[in-house]
């Protein structure tokens, strides 16, 4: 698999911290095929949190189509990557 052009090499593990402050779980393990769903107490709030928290992190903007077809840590990572290269001066 080759690597997403996307995505450097600290994104995922800042979207994890990002992931585990929200959840007050600091030590869980979460990979980019994780599903959402599958995170403890996770609820439609705390999807809504996740994507406000990543628009301040990141200093992106995620719109409302977008927040729907997030579904695994992977696409979160995927999606602000994209951003902050689609962002970039």
């Amino acid at each position: 698999m080759r690597p997403d052009p996307f995505v450097t090499a600290s994104l995922p593990a800042d979207i994890r911290t990002a992931i585990r402050s929200l959840l007050g779980v600091p030590d869980l393990e979460c990979e980019p095929g994780t599903l959402l769903e599958d995170l403890p107490g996770w609820d439609s709030m705390l999807h809504i949190a996740v994507m406000v928290e990543l628009e301040c992190r990141f200093g992106i903007t995620v719109a409302p189509d977008e927040v729907d077809a997030m579904v695994s840590v992977g696409d979160l990572v995927r999606m602000v990557g994209a951003k902050q290269v689609l962002n970039a001066p």
